[in-house]
């Protein structure tokens, strides 16, 4: 019996340990962190899909502005700009005609914007030996997102310079949108 109140008091201070380092732990937390609601999805206002000879390499450029857009040399879209930006993906020059590329997400993460860019096999038009034009193609997606000021993971805001389309810059006739 002597040994009882060795393991009562044995057993307190080991309640009491217990207590107080929920205590600290409680106190130095602000609560479970919810990573989900981190992530906001960025809506996807507009798309351009298509395939352009101009661009020379593949890309990922964001365009905040009509005069980043135009170095580009794609076609025109509606974009507010100010209000709007742009995400544009080009894949490369290829000769393969069934692979193509699309932004299938864009959501913001913290600080930081994270579109997602995959790569895609598709139908071709028509059979490759059919083809009279058999030359090099590169596959784009343009997506008009909201404005935003922050790093775009993954997109660079120049369009590289051997990237740009030969013969200089075209302009469009709408002086933007």
């Amino acid at each position: 019996m002597s040994d009882m109140p060795h393991k009562m008091a044995v057993m307190g201070l080991s309640t009491l340990s217990v207590a107080a380092c929920g205590l600290v732990w409680t106190a130095g937390c602000n609560g479970p962190v919810d990573r989900a609601s981190s992530v906001q999805e960025v809506p996807i206002l507009r798309r351009l899909a298509g395939s352009s000879a101009s661009l020379r390499e593949p890309i990922r450029v964001v365009a905040r502005d009509w005069e980043t857009y135009c170095q580009l040399g794609l076609p025109d879209l509606p974009v507010e700009w100010g209000r709007e930006m742009v995400l544009v993906a080009a894949l490369g020059p290829t000769l393969r005609r069934d692979l193509t590329l699309f932004v299938d997400r864009v959501e913001q993460r913290g600080s930081a914007i994270h579109p997602s860019v995959r790569l895609a096999l598709v139908r071709p038009p028509e059979p490759a030996e059919n083809n009279p034009w058999k030359q090099a193609r590169c596959p784009f997606e343009v997506v008009v997102v909201p404005y935003s000021g922050l790093n775009v993971i993954g997109f660079t805001t120049e369009p590289p310079e051997r990237a740009r389309p030969r013969g200089g810059v075209r302009l469009p006739l709408s002086g933007g949108w």
